[in-house]
């Protein structure tokens, strides 16, 4: 792959899948072979200023539910109005099928790449509830408050669906014995081949 193009221009990734996936880390992969700008992690900073550890988000109550849609809403709103009409984007985000918030999320992911005019790719991440719980409890999610919980994961795992988008362009990769870079190059020829047949 590397006589292809890997400059893209005006493209958003979103990348969907549980906790622990490897969504970020996904990104942070494919950021290093393309020219994409990675959107991750804009709640931390608040939840952090309304606790010290991963429980923080499970106790919001409604004005701090509140704030974290306002952040979600200006980041958006920035990609939107603000940044570079040829900039390509990848938003990693964890969503359920059936929650609503996700669904609602989604829309205004949706609404971001109509207004922009934009290609859009959701990606489905997977993986198996054994090697999910391990990764959840990786130390480098503490930094984030992320949830580091092996059975809350096993829990997720047997009860929860990743989100379906239904777009066209959505395609599911099951990472369960992938590295971060051979996901990354899976999106990337996955995004040349819809070009190519476009």
């Amino acid at each position: 792959m590397n006589e292809k193009q890997k400059d893209f221009s005006n493209c958003i990734v979103l990348i969907m899948g549980l906790p622990g996936v490897g969504k970020q880390t996904v990104g942070e992969a494919l950021i290093l072979q393309t020219n994409f700008k990675l959107v991750s992690d804009w709640i931390t900073p608040i939840l952090k200023l309304m606790g010290d550890d991963e429980h923080v988000m499970w106790e919001l109550d409604e004005k701090g539910w509140q704030k974290l849609n306002e952040a979600d809403d200006l980041i958006l709103a920035t990609i939107t109005d603000v940044c570079p009409k040829d900039g390509s984007y990848i938003i990693p985000q964890m969503m359920f099928a059936e929650d609503p918030y996700h669904q609602i999320f989604y829309d205004k992911v949706l609404s971001v790449v109509e207004k922009r005019q934009a290609h859009f790719f959701p990606i489905r991440l997977l993986c198996d509830e054994e090697p999910l719980a391990q990764r959840v409890q990786a130390e480098n999610r503490k930094q984030s408050l992320k949830t580091r919980d092996p059975e809350l994961s096993r829990r997720r795992s047997s009860e929860q669906k990743v989100f379906h988008s239904q777009h066209a362009n959505e395609i599911s990769i099951d990472n369960t014995q992938k590295t971060p870079d051979d996901v990354a190059k899976i999106i990337i020829e996955h995004i040349h081949t819809v070009f190519e047949n476009a």
